[in-house]
């Protein structure tokens, strides 16, 4: 994103930043950084990850954090919409 102005950026994450099982209530939680900031997104609501930004590039990672050796196999998602605002 190009802008010659400061512009936020919000997060909304679906499962409220936990990977869900596709078949069970199981989920598994994950940490989210966004330029080297961890970012705690709320199930349902818009999670403010940047106010003012003037960079048009910015930097994410995800790390799964407990042991995933006894979850029930299968397919484990999370939809993450990040909404950028311009004024």
């Amino acid at each position: 994103m190009d802008a010659n102005t400061l512009y936020p950026i919000y997060l909304l994450s679906q499962n409220g930043g936990e990977l869900r099982h596709e078949f069970t209530p199981t989920g598994i939680a994950y940490d989210l950084r966004i330029d080297g900031k961890l970012v705690a997104p709320a199930p349902s609501a818009e999670t403010a990850l940047v106010k003012g930004a003037a960079s048009s590039q910015h930097r994410r990672g995800i790390l799964i954090r407990p042991d995933t050796t006894h979850a029930p196999a299968g397919k484990y998602t999370d939809r993450l919409t990040l909404v950028i605002v311009g004024d």
